[in-house]
Formats: structure tokens, sequence, C-alpha cells
């Protein structure tokens, strides 16, 4: 990597990110991450590189979290819209790839998903590979979890905030896709 070079993941958009919140308070700063970072790199030898995951298919995990934070999901962003999805295995590939390959990298920004799914279609991935649909709960549960998770999820329902699964994969034939990470995940019973 160039000299002073700054590498984030998981940092960008409204995900309320400490080292963004730190470039966006300063008093010369816009609203917008990529723009506050262009600027004080532009005649600097900094460089930087900014990896944007999507949510993570290893956050919700079997059991009642997992079930309300599924139910927060299907009743905020219906059973139609599409959401992305990574294996927080293959963000590594890429930070590895932005060190190793730094003038490729420098000064870029690329948004990271392996997989995008309606609800309906991710029931159906569900039930292929466990015999289950997607564990919910009531509803009123998934509600009482909008005060820490809400914002993020109402978010992802109004803004485009979208990785090309084209060029990520052309970067990283090997993604992991919702079906191939479930297969594996804990949500499937080991005999």
């Amino acid at each position: 990597m160039p000299p002073r070079t700054v590498l984030i993941t998981g940092a960008t958009g409204k995900q309320d990110s400490a080292v963004i919140d730190a470039l966006l308070s300063h008093p010369l700063s816009s609203s917008d991450p990529f723009t506050v970072l262009a600027r004080k790199s532009a005649t600097r030898t900094m460089g930087w590189t900014i990896l944007g995951p999507v949510i993570f298919m290893d956050n919700p995990p079997p059991g009642l979290a997992g079930k309300v934070f599924m139910t927060l999901l299907r009743d905020t962003l219906g059973r139609d819209k599409p959401l992305q999805w990574i294996a927080t295995r293959d963000i590594g590939f890429f930070a590895a790839e932005a060190f190793h390959n730094p003038e490729e990298w420098n000064k870029k920004a690329r948004g990271l998903a392996g997989d995008e799914l309606t609800f309906e279609e991710m029931n159906r991935v569900f039930e292929r590979v466990t015999g289950k649909p997607v564990p919910t709960t009531w509803g009123l549960l998934g509600k009482g979890l909008k005060t820490e998770l809400g914002s993020l999820v109402e978010w992802l329902a109004l803004e485009v905030y979208r990785a090309d699964l084209r060029k990520v994969k052309e970067v990283n034939p090997g993604m992991v896709g919702l079906e191939e990470w479930l297969r594996k995940s804990p949500f499937v019973k080991r005999k």
C-alpha cells in the first residue's frame, strides 16, 4: 500500500461507524465519507480503500436473537425487497487484495456482497437446506429491536446500498452465496 494507507471496512453509509463519524466531524467535511477521503488525500501521500460490506450472513444466530432479527427484516423490508448479504470470510479476501495490490485498490471504494435475495427467496433457500423456513417470531418482538437496529434496517429499505455482484465476483469468483454458507452454518443440525 502507499505510505499511510487507511483501509476501512464496514464503515460506509449511515452505519454509525466511529471511523466515518470522526472523518465527518471535521469542520471542513461534507456528509459524504468518500468526498472527505478524496479531498483529504488529494494532495497527500495517504492512500485509502473502503470495503463496504452489506448484512453479514454470520450475524443472525440460531435461537431467539436470530428469530427476532429476521422478523425485523421481514416486517421492515417486506417479502419482496431484495437484500444483499455477505459471508464475513469473503471480506478478508478483499482486504488482503487491497494490501497486496495497493496501486489497483488505492483511493477506491467497493461495495461487497455475495448474494442478493428477497425474504421469500431466502425462505426457499432455508427450506431447501434446513427443511424449515427462515426462523422468525411474533412481529411484536421484531418491533422491540427497532430501537437498536431499526434505523439500519429502515435505511436499507429506503436507500440504494448495493454492491455490484458481477464486479465483486469478477475479483473473487469464490464468493459464498447464502445457500452454500447455510449448509455449513449452525442452522443445519449435525448428526
